[in-house]
């Protein structure tokens, strides 16, 4: 579609005397082809009002390495130049997928993505041109279809709305059935405890010596399961609830996330992101649970923590935005096994109205020396583009604000690029799908993508779990090693396995 057309959108509440519960449609769908979910579990902080479920993409594109397409550019090939007329619902036909946390290579030449063998492709999206979505606040269904191209559908979009509300009737009568009970068999971990606490001091002595302040390092575990994916994500949604949960289905191979951390949502001209950083686990002693959450909301080495990435994210924001706030001191959100601290960052973009906007990408410059310039002067600079004004591109769309900020600061580290650096150093295979992120772009403009943590991968019944930690400079080897374990607990639970016992 011509970035100059406008799409015909058709909006429409189910006003049926049974509305389904999300997992009805689910299971109502979960034969269908190219099923997506991207489900908000918890609505905490008052986000995650929307659950968005979809089937049947009008087509896809995968990219498995450096010398495929970028998928940027193809992202943005379908998407409107500006936003459209803004509808009730936030998606309304668009993309749904993820994009991978290797594909920060198409966006920095000193980060390599050419080597893929997580086995999944390093990015996938469908065009899905209908949807159905379910308000958590109202408590009710939306239906979307949209003409996005004449040649895409034959169906005009009221066909489409109707067949739509049969599947949401169809949905009210399903039976929902016990969950399955099963166990996975564990295969093996990339790094064993006394690897992971030896790459932490290593960590430490890049700290030491300057060449960064913190990174997030990662490990991954695999395990052999037969059951359907769609029965371990059923069970999954229980064991670890997120408000940015998602469900993939790409046929060969399935992504299965309940992450909690928003990475970007994009309503009109107002970009959110939620970094999460400081943990602590879960106890069943309600004493002691609650001696946990003040501990963390004392601690001055997870506070200091997270500042350091709301630093990074505001920085990240400023390329494409006005102005930038962000929400202090942070808040204190418990999850099924982790308490997490959580900030607010907001700012408002500055959309590039002119007839032919240049310069979507960012200047083929030494970035990280400005980056590193920008870590030790962002204190005495109130805005990123009055240290760096070449910096700021041109925003047409939200894809334009996807380059300018992924990966996420949260899951990478500080400087962003140089810890990505070491970190491809050390971590033994891609994360692929984790910590890269996942969610919609909708063909009005709005966005909305989840940080893809607590996620998982499966492949011809092989399972990948990741996990990992912020290290910085008072980080504690043995203290984050174990810290990854609580964050693996709900996704080992799923599985029937206990995350200190592989």
């Amino acid at each position: 579609m011509p970035r100059d057309l406008q799409p015909q959108i058709m909006v429409q509440k189910f006003t049926g005397s049974q509305q389904p519960s999300v997992e009805q449609l689910l299971l109502q769908l979960r034969t269908r082809p190219g099923l997506v979910a991207l489900e908000s579990l918890l609505q905490k902080s008052g986000y995650g009002r929307w659950s968005v479920v979809s089937f049947e993409p009008s087509f896809q594109f995968s990219c498995q390495s450096q010398r495929d397409a970028d998928p940027f550019t193809q992202l943005e090939s379908l998407l409107p130049a500006l936003p459209v007329k803004t509808q009730p619902v936030p998606f309304c036909g668009g993309w749904l997928g993820y994009i991978g946390y290797e594909c920060g290579g198409f966006l920095e030449a000193k980060i390599s993505n050419d080597i893929n063998n997580n086995e999944l492709p390093l990015a996938w999206w469908g065009w899905y041109d209908q949807a159905l979505l379910f308000d958590h606040q109202q408590k009710c269904w939306w239906v979307v279809a949209a003409d996005i191209d004449p040649s895409f559908r034959d169906q005009p979009v009221s066909d489409r709305i109707a067949l739509l509300i049969k599947e949401l009737q169809a949905a009210a009568q399903q039976s929902i059935p016990a969950q399955q009970l099963f166990t996975a068999r564990f295969i093996d971990q990339t790094i064993s405890r006394g690897q992971y606490i030896d790459q932490v001091h290593q960590l430490l002595a890049h700290i030491r010596a300057g060449d960064i302040y913190q990174a997030n390092l990662t490990l991954r575990r695999s395990y052999e399961c037969a059951v359907e994916p769609f029965d371990i994500y059923r069970r999954l949604r229980i064991t670890n609830p997120g408000d940015y949960a998602a469900f993939i289905d790409g046929g060969e191979w399935q992504v299965l996330s309940s992450s909690p951390e928003l990475f970007l949502q994009l309503r009109g001209s107002e970009l959110i992101t939620r970094p999460i950083k400081g943990t602590r686990p879960r106890a069943a002693d309600l004493l002691v649970d609650q001696h946990l959450r003040n501990e963390l909301l004392a601690s001055q080495k997870d506070l200091a923590e997270l500042a350091m990435i709301i630093d990074l994210e505001r920085n990240d924001l400023h390329r494409v935005c006005e102005r930038v706030m962000v929400s202090w001191p942070p808040d204190m959100e418990s999850f099924a096994t982790v308490h997490h601290l959580v900030a607010t960052v907001r700012g408002e973009v500055k959309y590039d109205h002119r007839e032919q906007a240049t310069g979507n990408r960012l200047p083929a410059v030494d970035s990280r020396q400005q980056e590193n310039n920008l870590i030790s002067n962002e204190r005495r600079a109130s805005t990123h583009a009055e240290l760096f004004p070449e910096w700021r591109p041109a925003v047409r769309s939200a894809v334009d604000i996807l380059r300018a900020t992924f990966p996420g600061g949260s899951i990478t580290g500080c400087p962003k690029i140089r810890a990505m650096q070491i970190l491809q150093n050390l971590e033994p295979v891609p994360r692929g799908p984790y910590c890269g992120a996942i969610g919609y772009l909708s063909v009005d403009g709005q966005m909305c993508l989840n940080v893809a943590i607590r996620t998982m991968t499966v492949k011809n019944r092989l399972l990948h779990l990741h996990t990992g930690g912020g290290i910085v400079a008072d980080s504690d080897p043995e203290t984050e090693y174990n810290e990854c374990l609580a964050k693996l607990s709900g996704l080992t639970a799923a599985l029937g396995v206990s995350e200190d016992s592989p």
